[in-house]
Parts: structure tokens; sequence; C-alpha cells
């Protein structure tokens, strides 16, 4: 019900309804209250009869069995004291009482005494009497004015084990008044609620007073105010302040004439951003057809604006897109989505142009489309600039490739007499004994492997921009990597008189699984960097293991140093320190460049410490993972010796160049094969099919047929069993690349050795093609 026209002012209202409902509060606590605490004394009362029936069961047995009612009479008479046990009647199975509180009724029949009883209440002790024989055990139980308890139990005194049942002697009844319990627990409970609603009264009267303070006069001042405004006073002003419901609405009134003129305000505002926006804006009905235009769309189209109101978006129409096109634009947006695209469309003058375009649905409060509404922006410059980018992207990739096909081909046609050189020198110095000759035969080795490092560095560092090198992590064994490596550089430390260290002491843990090839290769080309720059003294290689599992790796020395300006671009491809140690030492600038890359492939960090003059410090760390020894185990060595590949095996070597077979044939005649040759191949698969062969070593690009057609022929030739068994081919390429190797794999061939050959390389790859 809604009160329409209240004549009593809420400040008087307010008070009297908290005092009717103290009152109410009240009347409902006391009789909840006493309806609680007459139930806690029925149930405390109830466990404590049941408790004393319980230990009386037991005396009153006893002293029956021993005809001791003396005993039981004693009993009764004790508890008498109590006022609150009105009958205690002890009994036998006939029905004679033979003990009470009252000494007049020893020798009656209880059933005279139940004469002066209720007539309810006696039926009921009767039904009680009958579960009692039923289940021969006691009860308590409340009479039906639940102001008194009666507990009945029976005498049990059978003894004789073949009885399946105990015969009852008699029984005894107590009754127990909860008047005087019930009262008291009542008088308690009136009590509590009398200081409940004293404390509740002033409670009432302060709120009143808090009410008519906060509340009250509050409601009069915004009251007033209300009317102001309504006659127009947009000046008008609660003054009020609060976070609370009132103060709020106190300060929506005072915004409300603000509100009002700021409404208008940002009305039109919002016309005019529309109106100037850059960007052109269209509204539609439900149909499609345009009910606003904003002078944007003038200035695209050309059309004029009342030309453009009412009619379809289809006078923008250019043809160049298809009916499909239109029709899932619209299955999009009448289902109540978004669609973004472009649309190539028509101007008045019938000039084709481009437009980003968003049409979104418009939705009522009650989620139904009302409108749709286009944002169009014009991107024809957009588009041709596109145009213009995508090209100079093709430019790019072209350019880019031809610098890489350029690299390859220079490194090929560079490697192939370069085979030639190396593998003349290896033989030469493997045969000459004049110490002097020795020398020279090893100056042109060391130039020529010299020449093979910058090209391998400059594939390298093309590969890396190219996106073409990845870790590969693999159980392995880092102390056994690092003593490899210190090694390896030893004869170059001895040279120039220095000490090379190893310190792994703190390594925790030396299986490891990292990529052991990009480790190594970094380490070197720090280590090779540390020798070539320090004149005397010593070059550290050091491994920390560090917490997070990972490792750090140290190469210092004690050389000529880094200036201090000139450590920020070390890493940087091209780069030395300055000039001069160009020229002094040699060396293009590219082994830090790709040991930065690659410590970032392995998604590590890289760094240098340096004093000029005094030596420089290089570190690294890297994310590892520690592995048992039996996975080490279970990786391949490559490091195991070489087993005697014997004399006598038949090895086919196709090459086109004659130096280059001509170096191969000198180096495997002396390992005690038998080298037979082809120039093409072609001719290769010919004496495939006319002799037997144990090996292929194959040149990739030869005239006639190429080495990856004829491996491929190869397979074939095998698969249609014109070849038995798998002969194994191993590739011998001046292609270097990662991609050269891939490829070869591809083809089917089964490994792969790179020009200049390196004698020891050769040898080991085809041990282990030979012998598995």
């Amino acid at each position: 019900m809604i009160i329409r026209h209240a004549r009593i002012p809420l400040r008087v209202v307010f008070p009297l309804a908290l005092l009717v409902f103290t009152l109410i509060l009240s009347l409902w606590s006391l009789r909840y209250n006493g309806r609680l605490s007459d139930q806690e004394v029925e149930r405390r009362s109830t466990l404590e009869l049941t408790g004393l029936l319980t230990r009386l069961q037991i005396t009153i047995e006893h002293a029956y069995h021993r005809s001791d009612l003396v005993l039981v009479q004693r009993e009764f008479a004790g508890l008498s004291a109590n006022p609150d046990f009105t009958c205690l009647v002890l009994f036998d199975e006939k029905g004679t009482i033979l003990a009470s509180n009252r000494l007049g009724d020893i020798g009656t029949n209880w059933n005279k005494r139940l004469l002066s009883t209720n007539q309810a209440s006696n039926q009921l002790i009767l039904n009680k009497l009958h579960q009692v024989k039923t289940q021969e055990a006691g009860q308590v139980y409340l009479t039906e004015d639940r102001l008194g308890l009666i507990g009945l139990y029976p005498i049990l005194l059978g003894h004789n084990p073949k009885e399946l049942r105990e015969p009852i002697r008699g029984f005894f009844l107590i009754s127990e008044s909860l008047n005087r319990a019930k009262h008291e627990s009542f008088e308690s409970v009136k009590r509590q609620v009398l200081q409940f609603s004293i404390v509740l009264g002033v409670f009432t009267i302060i709120l009143a007073i808090f009410f008519d303070q906060l509340i009250s006069r509050r409601i009069w001042r915004m009251v007033q105010v209300t009317e102001e405004i309504g006659k127009g006073n947009l000046e008008a002003r609660t003054e009020l302040t609060g976070y609370d419901e009132l103060g709020r609405l106190a300060n929506s009134l005072d915004q409300m004439s603000v509100a009002r003129q700021n409404a208008e305000a940002r009305l039109l505002k919002l016309n005019r951003a529309v109106e100037q926006s850059p960007v052109s804006i269209i509204i539609t009905d439900l149909n499609g057809y345009i009910e606003y235009a904003n002078p944007q769309v003038s200035e695209s189209t050309g059309f004029e604006r009342i030309e453009i109101v009412g009619q379809n978006p289809n006078i923008f129409k250019s043809g160049q897109h298809d009916h499909f096109f239109y029709e899932r634009l619209w299955n999009e947006i009448t289902a109540g989505r978004q669609w973004r695209g472009e649309m190539h469309n028509k101007k008045k003058n019938g000039e084709l142009f481009w437009e980003s375009v968003t049409i979104s649905p418009i939705f009522d409060d009650a989620g139904r489309i009302t409108n749709f509404l286009g944002v169009k922006e014009d991107i024809t410059d957009k588009k041709l600039s596109d145009v213009a980018l995508e090209q100079a992207r093709a430019d790019a990739e072209a350019a880019n490739l031809a610098k890489t096909n350029f690299l390859a081909t220079m490194s090929h046609e560079l490697r192939t007499p370069m085979n030639g050189i190396l593998g003349i020198g290896q033989i030469m110095a493997a045969e000459e004994e004049d110490p002097e000759k020795r020398e020279f035969i090893d100056v042109i080795i060391a130039s020529a492997k010299a020449l093979v490092q910058v090209l391998d560095e400059v594939l390298d560092i093309t590969r890396i921009e190219a996106g073409h090198l990845s870790a590969q992590p693999e159980p392995c064994d880092i102390k056994a990597i690092l003593s490899n490596l210190v090694t390896m550089f030893w004869a170059g430390a001895k040279a120039k008189n220095l000490t090379l260290v190893l310190d792994d002491e703190e390594i925790l843990h030396r299986y490891l699984e990292l990529d052991a090839s990009l480790v190594t290769k970094v380490l070197s080309n720090l280590l090779a960097n540390a020798i070539k720059f320090t004149p005397k003294g010593e070059v550290r290689l050091k491994a920390i293991s560090l917490p997070e599992n990972q490792i750090r790796l140290e190469v210092s020395d004690t050389g000529v140093g880094i200036p201090e300006g000139h450590l920020e671009q070390i890493f940087a491809t091209f780069t030395q320190a300055d000039s001069s140690p160009t020229r002094r030492y040699g060396g293009i600038g590219l082994g830090l460049a790709i040991a930065k890359n690659l410590i970032t492939f392995m998604n590590g960090t890289i760094g240098v410490r340096s004093i000029e003059g005094k030596g420089s410090l290089f570190w690294f760390e890297i994310p590892v993972l520690t592995v048992s020894p039996n996975q080490i185990n279970s990786a391949p060595d490559h490091r195991e010796a070489l087993r005697p590949i014997g004399p006598g095996h038949r090895v086919l070597v196709a090459e086109d160049d004659s130096i280059n077979a001509s170096v191969i044939r000198r180096i495997l005649t002396k390992q005690g094969f038998v080298v037979l040759e082809a120039e093409n191949g072609m001719l290769a698969l010919d004496r495939l099919l006319e002799e037997s062969v144990d090996l292929v070593l194959m040149d990739c690009l030869m005239p006639i047929l190429d080495g990856y057609q004829t491996a491929k022929k190869i397979r074939q030739l095998e698969a249609e069993g014109r070849l038995k068994g798998r002969l194994p081919i191993i590739a011998v390429t001046a292609k270097a690349m990662e991609e050269d190797r891939a490829r070869c794999l591809e083809a089917g061939m089964d490994d792969y050795v790179s020009k200049p050959i390196e004698v020891k390389l050769l040898l080991r790859a085809m041990e282990k093609a030979i012998h598995g």
C-alpha cells in the first residue's frame, strides 16, 4: 500500500515507529525466550531424571533381590526431601505397592492410587507401563500439560542363562513437577527482556534525536531547494555534504541545474564533433536507408547531403564487389555483429576510391536493433602507399636473396679452390721431411684455414640475419667440452708463450642439457680473440654453476684490453675496439657479433668487463638442465677414436673438378681405399650399375646430373632392386650453408662434409658410414 497523503511529519513518525517497534520486539522476545527457557528446563530435567532413575534402578534391583525393602524406603525418603518429586512408588508385578513416599499407600494396589489422578494422565501411565513391559526398558516422558515428568522403570531379576528374557519382578515410578523450575527460568527471562527493553528504549530516543538532526532537517532543506529549482532558480543549492544516501541526494540536487546546462552543451558538442569529423559517418534505418550523413560524406563522395538522406548506400557501389560480398555484410550486421572491411566505392563523378568501413548495429535498452552506424575513412592514398611498400618489401627480399645467393656462390667458388690448396697442403705436410719446407707448407695451410674461417663467419652472420639458426639442446658433459676446447687452443697459446688455464672447480653438475655446438662456437670465438689480443701472460677459461638452472662461462686474459668508450659497440658486426688492432691482429670483426647472436638464440646474456692495457673478461650465462650420466652415455660420442677402416674398400668419388678429385684420390689412396671416379652424376650411376662399391663421396654441383638428383636416383635404384642393400652416400661439397646440409640429407645422402676438406673429419665420416 502506498501512502499518498501523509499528514504527520517524518520527525514524529520515525521516533513513534521506533517506540512501537521496541514494544513489539520486547513482547515477542519475552514470548520466544520464555518458550526456549521452558524447552531448556524440560531437556535438562529429563536428562537429570533419566540419570537418577538409572542409578535408582540398580539400587532397587539389588535391594529387591535381597528382599531389603527398607533400603528402598530409605532411598525414597531421601528423594522426598525434594518438593519437586511428588510421587515415588515401587510396586510388584501384581500391582501391590512395596515402597512409597506416602507410607499409607504401602500394601495397597497402585491402581487405586491412579484413580485419584486425571483420567487422561491415568491412561497415559497405563500405556507407558505396557511399553515398559514389552520393551523391558524404562521411559521418561512429559505429562500432557508439560508441567511434569514421569519416569517408569522395570525391576529385572532373572539370572538363568537359559532364559531368553529376564522376568520383570516389579516397577518403580517417579513423578517430578516442573512448575518451580519453569517459573524460576521464566522470571530470569523476564529480567533479561526488561533490561533489553530499557537499553533499546534509550537507543530509540538517541536514534530519534539523531534522525531529526541528520535526516529530517536535511530532507526539509532539500524540499526547499527542490521547490526553488522547480520555479526555475538553477542557482539554488542545498549546501549539504556527506557520503550517505541523503548527502549524495543533496549533491545530486546541487548538480541538477548544472547537469541540465551541461546536457545541452554536450549535445551541441557531440553534434559538432560528428559534423566536423574527418571520417564519414552515416546512420541508416533497419532497412538500410540513410537517415543521417555528416558533411564529410559529401566531401568524400561529391554527393550533396540532400541527395544522400533517404537513399540506400547502393548509390556508392562501384561494381568491384560481387553480390555475395554485400550479402555477407548484411547477414553479419542484421545478426547483431559488427562488420569491418574495405570497400571499393564510387564517387558522384564516377571516380573510384577505397574506404575502410566499420558498420555497427545500434541497440535500444531492450537489446533490439534500431539503426545501423557506418564509419568510413578514405584509404585510397594508404592503398597506393601499401602497393609501393609491398613492392619495396619484395625488392628488399629480392636483394636479400641476391645477397644470400651471392655469399653462397662466393663461398662455393672460394671453397672449391681452397679445397685443392688445403688438400694438397695436408698431403705435402704429411710427406715432407725437410723442416724448412714443412714450415712453408704450414704457413700455406694456416693461411688457407684463416680464409676459410672468414668465410664461415660471413656465412654464420648471414644465417643469423636470415633466422636460419636455432638452438638444439642435447645431453652433454660440460667438463669434457671445456677440456676439448683447452686442448684445441693449447698449441696456439703455447706458440705465443701464453698460459692457458681451465678453471672448472665451481661446476656443481657436469652433465647438462645444452647446445654443445653453439657453446663451443661461442667459446672458440672468445678464446681465439683472447689469444689473439694477448701479447703475454695468461688466458683463463672458467665455468661457474649458478642458481635456477644456469651456468656462467668466462674467458679472461691479460691482453691489450678495450677502451671504455668502445665497450658498448664491441658486439656490433664488423667492429673491433679500433682500426689499429684490426691491422695488427687481423680479423673482420664478426666473432663477437656472432657470439652475441648465438647466446641470444640460447636465451642467454653476454657481457664484457675490460681495462685498457690490463686485459678483458668476456662472460655469458645460459639456461641449462641437469641430466643423468646415463643420458650422456646413450648419446653418440663424437670424440671416439676412429677404428681402422681397413684396406680394400671401394669408394666412388663423384666430382667434376679435376683438382679436387685428384686431392681426394690422393688422400684416400694413402688410407688404402680403392678409388673410382666419375665427372658427373650420370657417369656415377653408370659406374654403380657396372661395379660394386662400398661408399660414394658426392659433390652436389655437377654438370648433366647434380649430386642431389644423383642421390635420389641411387635410392630409387635400390628400391627397384637394381642396386643391392643401402649404399652410404656422403656429400663432399663447397655448399656450406645449414640449409645445404638439410637439402643433402633430404635428397637421401647419409652425411655431409664441407670443403675445404679436413682429412680427419672426412675419414671419421667415412668410418661411421662404412661401419655404422
